[in-house]
């Protein structure tokens, strides 16, 4: 139920981000650290705001050679406490921060402390600003794929290959409609470290699913594609939607 209340309120804050609303303001977040070494020491992923604010955030690591390393966030609440989080892909962290206090964000790498290989640490997010004016720089839907009732497996399927590195944050619902068979979805990209793939699991699979949502770094002239397998079962009909929102700064 947690999981699914994170991703109905993730849903609702992108569409907010495509739409413009008077009676509220919504700003984009984005940090990044590229190809950095060593551990990185608490840093800040957005100016400290003047009221309290909350966030919806989102962080892509990608290490080279496949390093245990973790991003972890830390901010203050206007309560006067502090809340400590691990990132874990797929889900959302969303945030309650003070006014006048910072959200950080570090790593922690699992080989004895140190970081050997570089890494991608990018940061994105929105800001949720009641009666305040909106502070987009620049979101749009780059990504929209919807195919219903597909019969047959999809192969590095191209959903978008882009002009610009970027980064893009990816909604993908994979929906098995018989619920006789396991589905996953594969989505590859290219950063400056090389070539990455995460696979996602459709909700009624045999594994429980790390999420639907993906933040990915993808490099211009390289596409993003999608493939779709079957892990168990019979495959008769499936349905998947995917969206991608690309933020512009």
């Amino acid at each position: 139920m947690c999981c699914k209340l994170l991703k109905s309120f993730a849903l609702l804050v992108i569409m907010l981000a495509l739409r413009t609303f008077a009676a509220a303001g919504l700003s984009e977040i984005y940090a990044g650290f590229p190809n950095h070494t060593g551990v990185l020491p608490p840093a800040p992923i957005l100016t400290a705001p003047t009221a309290n604010a909350t966030y919806l955030i989102f962080a892509s690591l990608i290490s080279a050679n496949g390093e245990p390393i973790t991003a972890h966030f830390t901010w203050s609440d206007p309560d006067g406490g502090v809340t400590e989080a691990a990132y874990y892909e797929g889900y959302p962290l969303i945030m309650r921060v003070a006014a006048g206090t910072a959200p950080m964000v570090s790593t922690i790498c699992a080989e004895e402390g140190v970081c050997i290989f570089p890494y991608n640490l990018f940061v994105t997010g929105f800001g949720l600003w009641p009666g305040a004016a909106q502070k987009q720089g620049g979101l749009s839907e780059s990504i929209r794929r919807d195919q219903p009732s597909l019969t047959s497996l999809l192969s590095d399927e191209t959903l978008l290959t882009p002009r610009t590195t970027g980064t893009y944050l990816l909604l993908v619902d994979l929906t098995n409609v018989n619920g006789r068979a396991a589905l996953d979805a594969t989505v590859s990209w290219t950063d400056e470290i090389g070539l990455h793939s995460t696979t996602l699991h459709s909700s009624t699979g045999l594994t429980a699913p790390p999420g639907d949502l993906l933040l990915v770094h993808a490099r211009a002239g390289y596409p993003i594609t999608l493939s779709t397998a079957l892990v168990a079962g019979t495959l008769e009909t499936y349905d998947l939607h995917v969206r991608g929102i690309h933020f512009g700064f």
